[in-house]
């Protein structure tokens, strides 16, 4: 969604008759907004068409509130979070590569599929619980090591990346990492980041669960 650069308008002597609200005078209590703000309006809403919170292993649930919030550490332009495991590697990047399976452990998704074998350039779509279908396309590939993801917002992209880190012998340490880019990248980090910041930790305890349940859900 692009933002029409114009003249800064000029207000006409006569103003165009608006339709009163009830129990004010006409033009009371409604400032006028910029196009900055008029803009970032319509991507917000736009970001709740799209059903992002079921997208990224960020799934929708509710924190409770007697427990303390774990946040995935970095900011909102950029964060990740990292996990222990006594799965093994083939099992953890069996699940992350099993489309059909990301349902089974970010609960924000109603279903995800991909057009073809998955590997570099390959797109797909997540249909969330909440909102409407989104696509992706796989931006990084590297086979039982990591790979990443890329979705286009306007004038912008959300990038999830899944790879494995360094760790001691019989530990496996898996991570997801996500950031914005583009010019709009702060105005999405802003309205996406802080929920997907919560949500991550927990969606991540729930796939190494399944790692070591031997990746079916119960």
């Amino acid at each position: 969604m692009e933002a029409t650069k114009t003249a800064t308008p000029v207000i006409p002597a006569t103003p165009a008759v608006r339709v009163p609200v009830r129990g004010k005078a006409p033009g009371a209590g409604e400032p006028r907004r910029s196009p900055r703000a008029r803009l970032r309006r319509r991507l917000l809403t736009l970001a709740s068409l799209l059903g992002l919170g079921g997208l990224f292993g960020c799934a929708r649930t509710q924190a409770d509130p007697a427990e303390p919030t774990q946040l995935a550490e970095g900011s909102d332009l950029r964060f990740a979070h990292t996990v222990d495991t006594s799965a093994s590697p083939e099992a953890i990047w069996a699940l992350w590569t099993n489309v059909d399976s990301w349902g089974e452990w970010d609960s924000g998704l109603r279903r995800a599929r991909i057009d073809g074998e998955l590997g570099l350039g390959t797109r797909g779509r997540l249909v969330p619980k909440r909102g409407f279908p989104s696509r992706f396309e796989i931006s990084e590939w590297a086979p039982g090591e990591a790979y990443a993801f890329t979705t286009k917002l306007p004038r912008a992209e959300l990038v999830v990346r899944r790879s494995f880190v360094e760790a001691p012998e019989g530990v496996t340490r898996f991570r997801h990492e996500v950031y914005f880019t583009g010019s709009r990248a702060e105005t999405w980090a802003a309205r996406l980041a802080p929920s997907f910041r919560r949500q991550l930790p927990p969606v991540m305890a729930r796939l190494a669960e399944l790692a070591e349940a031997g990746g079916a859900a119960p």
